[in-house]
């Protein structure tokens, strides 16, 4: 098919022009890439009110990304699980029809059924962590999202996903054919590759103080922190970076108050932080201004922040898990996130060895320089296609 190709995205507020986290970076990023590639493709979408009204913020949204936003008159329950699952059901295939989309794509793990239907489903799952790893999860988010994954392979045509590593996973534990799974690796955001501010004031307005460690991610259990929290205690007792500080900028998630306890009973507090509130502009001046990016977390369906922070010269100390040394291949030092002790030798080596450092982050600049989300999109569009092209 090389005609027109309409999209129907089926959580439009994913979008997000200045939001860095997670699937809201991912969908943005990838929405944006595929209008560049092939121009002739169209994304639409619904806004759910009861009065059936577009909020002018969600408009102003809409236009900036091309997409066609149209109001429907369905009260909006979206934090509600049980109502999505219903949506997904009921509500939304109706609306996908009549939009005449050939595609509809759930950008998080989630997207209606086209059985019996005129279109195509297409869903993004990053990482499958949830079924092999349930112990890092909150019960009631694992029994809802268990229940609407297990049954992606009978409800969806294609599944995109960030790495080999999350391909392996979805083919082995899902039983998806591997034909059906594409991968389309991610990128560093454009605002977090091009110097947008100076370091110094934002150090300043943050009132954060070098030498800095900077970690990029939810404080959450899966995430790893409080494991992070002993190495860094360790390497502190080595006598290494007294005067270090570590900044972990995400919001609060599942347990972060046990990552917090463990930081007071470590008695870090003063020199570890938590930031939720940074924009586009604090994260790449941090990456620039910091000495190295820790990233602990045992299981990543890829890892942004890794090659993000690569991306700008920063090294990167990872986990030897999931799909980290897949995306960071040699680029980073990689360290068993099991063991304090090997976290904090990683560190150390990244940290005092002049040489070592250096070295990093050159290959970081090679190895992040091999990822781009315009080639992201040409894939993503090639299966569309593809998909599209099939009968119903």
């Amino acid at each position: 098919m090389t005609g027109p190709l309409r999209i129907y995205l089926t959580r439009p507020g994913a979008v997000r022009s200045r939001q860095w986290a997670g699937v809201s970076r991912y969908t943005s990023c990838m929405v944006s890439a595929v209008r560049r590639q092939a121009p002739n493709v169209e994304f639409c979408a619904a806004h759910f009110s009861l009065r059936g009204r577009l909020p002018p913020d969600h408009v102003a949204l809409a236009e900036e990304f091309g997409i066609r936003l149209r109001p429907v008159r369905c009260p909006d329950l979206s934090g509600v699980a049980g109502y999505l699952e219903l949506l997904d059901r009921w509500v939304l295939p109706r609306h996908i029809e009549r939009s005449g989309a050939q595609i509809a794509w759930g950008t998080n793990c989630s997207v209606p059924s086209s059985r019996r239907r005129r279109f195509r489903s297409v869903v993004t799952i990053h990482d499958l962590f949830l079924l092999e790893r349930p112990e890092l999860a909150a019960p009631e988010f694992y029994r809802h999202t268990l229940r609407q994954v297990r049954s992606l392979p009978d409800r969806c045509d294609l599944v995109l996903t960030d790495s080999q590593f999350s391909r392996g996973q979805i083919v082995r534990v899902l039983g998806m054919p591997a034909e059906r799974v594409i991968v389309t690796p991610l990128a560093p955001a454009p605002t977090t590759v091009s110097p947008i501010a100076e370091p110094a004031a934002v150090l300043a307005r943050l009132e954060l103080a070098a030498p800095l460690v900077l970690s990029v991610g939810t404080v959450e259990a899966r995430k790893n922190y409080e494991r992070g929290l002993e190495a860094f205690a360790e390497l502190r007792r080595r006598g290494v970076g007294t005067e270090l500080n570590w900044l972990i900028a995400g919001g609060r998630g599942w347990k972060a108050d046990d990552v917090m306890a463990t930081r007071d009973r470590l008695g870090l507090a003063a020199c570890v932080r938590v930031r939720h509130d940074l924009t586009d502009v604090d994260l790449s001046a941090l990456y620039r201004t910091a000495r190295c990016l820790f990233f602990p977390s045992p299981h990543e369906g890829f890892g942004l922040p890794a090659v993000e922070a690569m991306a700008a010269g920063l090294p990167v100390v990872a986990a030897r898990a999931g799909a980290l040394p897949e995306v960071v291949a040699d680029a980073a030092e990689l360290v068993d996130p099991d063991s304090p002790a090997e976290m904090a030798a990683g560190l150390e080596r990244v940290l005092v060895d002049r040489e070592r450092h250096a070295d990093l982050a050159a290959r970081g600049l090679r190895r992040a320089a091999e990822f781009s989300w315009d080639r992201a999109a040409a894939l993503a569009v090639a299966a569309f296609r593809k998909l599209s092209d099939q009968p119903c």
